[in-house]
């Protein structure tokens, strides 16, 4: 979407003459290169058959380019500065200061350079930003949720299809709730620890013993959202960072969490970058910490602490995961407390069944060596990744 900026009348002084927005047009098209058509129109999400339509196009690429811009709305009369912004982006300084001179000798307008066009400017360097850490989380929560192991001798598996949901109660939390026992209220389903006003905060723990499967539950979250389920309370969440703290030693940004964990090594968004888009999209950003229990900085002062006591980030919906009686300290009052109490008869003999594609025999020889245990080895909470 073309940024609203309005360009002020060019000065009195200037010579070149004004042809207007058609003339600017044509010579565009002399500027855009192949080479430069083919990464806007990557840089602008094209689709690839009209990326496919633009590299066959050859010397008339350009020209063809423009078309596109104009058509939505990248390019307009009264401004250019979203084909300014996404030049910048991509480095091309030098062709961005060509384009606007251009644009200027032939439309007798000035690009305006007021602090409102040059916060235009950077909210679209942003928003193409913020879709690259989406592009980069998808990517990597895929290791998540398509290598869960039902049991040590079988082959892994998406989450999804051997997710079962146990118990699931939350505590009313009325009182001193670090020293006395909870009265417990039961979710109806996961989706409910996002969604039900019974566990209406942004910070909320999720507790269970070892095997009741938390983890399992953050991948089948992680999964909801990466395949925007339309049945999950994350389908309009713009943001995931999903982050299993057991592998954060030494590591006292969030910002730099984020980039070891999902940033791909030879992409250059640094911290700041970052920082800059939970700022801008903090409305529509979820937070998920798995494994808290092993956090190997849990008695150091990190942003994941400051985070977790609510100290950062008062806007951001987070979700820490971690072991009954393994709670973090200094908790806001206002934290809501989650409770995974394990699976009945029903729930276990539903999961074999789903691990082993309803082979009954199989499943039978496999409950027997589970009939004395209320843990399932889900996704295992000691998955090492």
């Amino acid at each position: 979407m073309a940024a609203n900026v309005n360009p002020v009348d060019i000065k009195p002084d200037l010579k070149k003459a004004v042809n207007g927005f058609g003339s600017f047009k044509v010579a565009l098209a002399t500027v855009l290169t192949v080479k430069i058509v083919l990464d806007l129109a990557t840089f602008f999400e094209y689709p690839p058959v009209v990326i496919e339509e633009l590299s066959n196009a050859a010397a008339s690429s350009g020209l063809l380019m423009i078309r596109y811009m104009e058509e939505r709305g990248q390019i307009e009369p009264t401004s250019i500065m979203t084909l300014l912004c996404a030049l910048k982006k991509m480095c091309l300084s030098g062709i961005e200061m060509r384009v606007r001179k251009l644009y200027e000798e032939h439309t007798g307008k000035l690009c305006s350079s007021d602090d409102h066009s040059k916060a235009q400017l950077e909210g679209c360097v942003v928003k193409k930003e913020k879709n690259d850490l989406i592009k980069y989380a998808k990517t990597a929560y895929r290791k998540h949720y398509e290598t869960a192991k039902p049991f040590p001798s079988m082959k892994t598996c998406k989450v999804n299809s051997i997710f079962v949901q146990g118990g699931i109660y939350c505590s009313a939390q009325e009182g001193d709730f670090m020293q006395k026992p909870d009265v417990l209220e039961s979710l109806d389903s996961y989706n409910d620890i996002l969604s039900s006003p019974k566990t209406k905060s942004n910070r909320k723990i999720i507790e269970a013993d070892p095997g009741f499967g938390k983890s399992t539950l953050a991948s089948q979250i992680v999964y909801d959202w990466c395949t925007k389920n339309p049945e999950s309370p994350l389908k309009e969440v713009e943001i995931l960072i999903f982050l299993q703290l057991r592998q954060l030693t030494g590591v006292k940004s969030i910002y730099t969490a984020i980039r070891h964990s999902i940033v791909p090594e030879d992409e250059d968004m640094d911290d700041s970058c970052i920082k800059e888009i939970l700022k801008v999209y903090k409305k529509s950003v979820v937070m998920l910490f798995d494994s808290y229990d092993e956090y190997p900085d849990k008695n150091t002062k990190t942003h994941i602490s400051s985070i977790i006591e609510m100290k950062m980030f008062l806007d951001i919906l987070v979700i820490i995961l971690t072991r009954t009686l393994n709670l973090p300290p200094n908790l806001h009052p206002e934290t809501k407390r989650i409770r995974l109490t394990g699976f009945g008869v029903a729930e276990r003999r539903n999961y074999v069944l789903k691990a082993v594609a309803d082979d009954v025999q199989l499943a039978d020889r496999i409950e027997e060596q589970l009939q004395h245990s209320n843990k399932i080895c889900h996704f295992s909470d000691r998955m090492r990744s």
